[in-house]
């Protein structure tokens, strides 16, 4: 049968290790506040295979009410890992249980978060049971376990305030179906001081006056540690909604528990009873630091650079994403773009008949009569050879025109041109020839008549003279 576990209990008046047996509990050692120094001496005498639980009641507790989203895997982890930061930031251990969802937001969750503001009471221990490697198996807080135990021990139910005198001072603690909605530690107090009614007072008030944390009555129950408290009181009791209810303390106990001390009164005692029998469901969950031989804190910047580079990660699997999802639309529409044109294509090929000949034939005769209109004078270029002939040989004008292309091998266009000459007609002819010559003429044939003679008149008044042209324009010459 293997040995009991050490119960190690850290306040603010620092550690304490027990040994649970059937009387309660017995103090084996137990160190000041700081001095982790002879708590590592006192670790390192211990077997290796000793096993140790610890419960801690810090005034640096807190309770915190959260509605978040209802989400799940990952994305419920981060969520709530991101409201621990913000409200207990570098807390060494904390503790969630969910209130499931709110009947008015079916969306939104209902989460209670339990951890420390300040580290600086737990952590130097935790650390010196890391460096030593000694096996921690499990965590635990003494508000939490009073939240659980006590009604179910004194048989109550509905909205509880708690009060517990232990050699800290007063804790008072809000109890609601067996769990921790608000908590506070009121150092330096004692049953017997006058001050504890009013702190009783002012606690009341303030958990009224919150709708989230209290919305019906609320009964307080004070566990007193005087033997003449009263006795358990019942749901039923009348009494017992009428101002605070004092309950004796031992009966919290065990049978044939008793308290061993001012040191370690009959709520310690349970306490670290209610410890060795703790559900998994109210162990606090314990960061890595505090485990493992040798193990050193983590800078802070760690957490939050693994944080930027995984958040880095994702966006840069994101865009990835993107670019690979708008890859796949871009070749589906080329896809489909290529199926119509291959559809089209198919149509065209069916709709097309079969050649009248042979395509190295039809090839042929396309290239001949490219050919041919080669070989003939382009109107164009004719045009251009007269007009600029008659521009060099003023004083003839344009009658009517005629051309065609000769049937012969040479290509040459056969020109006609009806002239109408002034008095230096000849001469006028002559430039006109010689113009036509420079633009590629040849073979002329002149038909010169001259019109009669008016009756009277002089030789300004005689008619003009009409002369006729004849021509060819080779293809070769000026262009």
């Amino acid at each position: 049968m293997k040995p009991a576990p050490y119960i190690l209990r850290v306040d603010d008046h620092g550690l304490q290790a027990c040994q649970i047996n059937d009387a309660g509990g017995l103090p084996a050692a137990g160190f000041a506040p700081g001095d982790t120094t002879g708590f590592a001496a006192w670790l390192a005498r211990q077997p290796k295979e000793r096993r140790y639980r610890l419960v801690f009641d810090l005034a640096d507790e807190h309770v915190q009410v959260e509605s978040m989203p209802r989400v799940r895997g990952a994305d419920r982890r981060a969520l709530l890992a991101r409201r621990f930061a913000t409200h207990f930031g570098d807390s060494p251990v904390t503790w969630m249980q969910s209130l499931g969802r709110g009947t008015d937001a079916p969306h939104q969750e209902k989460v209670v978060l339990h951890g420390l503001a300040r580290p600086a009471a737990l952590a130097p221990w935790l650390d010196a049971i890391g460096r030593r490697g000694a096996r921690l198996e499990a965590a635990g807080s003494a508000t939490l376990l009073l939240g659980h135990f006590a009604p179910r021990t004194l048989r109550l139910d509905g909205s509880l305030l708690l009060v517990a005198f232990t050699r800290c001072g007063m804790r008072l603690s809000h109890v609601e179906q067996g769990t921790v909605r608000f908590t506070r530690l009121v150092a330096g107090i004692r049953p017997a001081a006058e001050d504890w009614l009013h702190e009783l007072e002012r606690t009341c008030s303030y958990l009224l006056a919150q709708p989230d944390l209290c919305s019906g009555g609320l009964r307080t129950i004070v566990l007193d540690p005087s033997p003449a408290a009263g006795a358990t009181p019942h749901a039923g009791d009348a009494a017992a909604d009428r101002g605070p209810r004092h309950v004796a303390a031992a009966a919290l106990l065990p049978a044939g528990s008793v308290p061993a001390g001012d040191d370690m009164g009959a709520i310690e005692v349970a306490q670290l009873h209610w410890l060795a029998d703790m559900p998994r469901a109210l162990r606090c969950h314990m960061r890595e630091r505090s485990a493992g031989a040798g193990a050193a804190p983590l800078p802070r910047i760690v957490p939050y650079g693994t944080a930027a580079a995984v958040a880095g990660a994702l966006v840069l699997a994101a865009f990835r994403w993107a670019d690979a999802a708008a890859l796949d639309r871009e070749a589906g529409t080329i896809e489909a773009r290529a199926a119509s044109l291959r559809s089209e294509l198919a149509g065209i090929e069916s709709a097309r008949g079969p050649l009248p000949a042979a395509a190295g034939d039809l090839l042929a005769v396309l290239g001949r009569f490219e050919r041919e209109q080669t070989r003939h004078l382009p109107a164009p270029v004719l045009f251009s050879r007269l007009a600029s002939a008659l521009d060099a040989a003023p004083g003839i004008e344009l009658d009517h025109l005629s051309w065609q292309r000769e049937a012969d091998a040479e290509g040459a266009t056969d020109v006609k041109l009806g002239l109408r000459l002034d008095d230096a007609g000849p001469a006028r002819l002559d430039a006109l020839v010689d113009a036509l010559e420079r633009q590629g003429g040849r073979a002329f044939q002149r038909d010169v008549a001259e019109a009669a003679a008016m009756l009277t008149g002089s030789a300004a008044d005689s008619p003009p003279m009409h002369a006729g042209l004849r021509f060819r324009f080779d293809v070769d010459g000026p262009q």
